[in-house]
C-alpha cells in the first residue's frame, strides 16, 4: 500500500475537477442542442462535487505547503483556489439572486 503526499492528493482533486468542467462544457453543449432540462440539473449537481473536491484539494495543498517545491504542487494549487474561488462566488451570485426574489 502506497502512501500518497498531501501534495499528490491535491492534484489528482485538481485533475479530478478539471475533468468534471469538461463534462460540465459537453454537457452545456447537448443542452444547447436538444434542450433537455435533465442536464440542467445534472451541471448544477457536477457543480458542487466540483466545489466539495477543489475545497478538499486545497486542504490538501495548504498541509503540503511545506513540502518540496514541484510543478504537481504549484499546478494542484492553483487549480484549487481557483475552483473554490468561482464556487464561492456562483454560491454567492446565487443567494444575491434569491434575496432579491424574496424582496
Amino acid at each position: 500500500m502506497t502512501h500518497k503526499s498531501d501534495t499528490q492528493k491535491a492534484f489528482s482533486y485538481a485533475i479530478n475537477s478539471l475533468t468534471l468542467m469538461a463534462v460540465i462544457v459537453l454537457l452545456s453543449v447537448v443542452m444547447h442542442c436538444t434542450q433537455l432540462e435533465i442536464i440542467s440539473l445534472l451541471i448544477g449537481i457536477l457543480v458542487f462535487i466540483i466545489g466539495a473536491l477543489s475545497i478538499i484539494g486545497l486542504i490538501h495543498s495548504l498541509k503540503g505547503i511545506k513540502s518540496e517545491n514541484n510543478l504537481k504542487k504549484v499546478v494542484g494549487l492553483i487549480i484549487n483556489v481557483t475552483f473554490v474561488s468561482l464556487f464561492i462566488y456562483v454560491f454567492i451570485a446565487n443567494a444575491l439572486d434569491i434575496v432579491k426574489v424574496m424582496n
